[in-house]
């Protein structure tokens, strides 16, 4: 099966705290993109479910992300990006840029929308 992804993913292991439902789980990403991630299993999480992130780059570092369960299972987690402010973007931004063998994709990706349109009414 083919995968056609919108968004390049870099592999990078970081912290990452989710809560969800007045829970807090302790994962690691796996791969990261400008669109969502991977990081470690936890079943206990709820698919289709919106969650808060925050990924530590650095004790004084930190991208906040209001996200989405997209899959939850015993090999990994994958959570799709809703919405975060202009400072975690451009923490996100860059750490991504700066894991890429291709830094000026990512740029490039930017102009093109991450999302179906139609997907915008749900």
């Amino acid at each position: 099966m083919s995968e056609k992804r919108r968004r390049l993913r870099v592999e990078v292991e970081l912290p990452v705290l989710v809560f969800q439902d007045g829970r807090k789980y302790r994962l690691k990403t796996k791969n990261i993109s400008l669109k969502g991630l991977s990081a470690t299993a936890e079943p206990a999480l709820v698919i289709n479910e919106k969650c808060q992130l925050k990924i530590f780059l650095a004790p004084d570092s930190v991208i906040e992300i209001e996200g989405k369960v997209n899959r939850s299972d015993k090999k990994e987690v994958a959570i799709d990006f809703i919405q975060l402010d202009e400072t975690s973007f451009y923490y996100l931004h860059n750490l991504v840029r700066f894991q890429s063998v291709d830094p000026d994709k990512v740029d490039e990706e930017m102009l093109t929308p991450a999302f179906d349109l139609k997907d915008l009414d749900e």
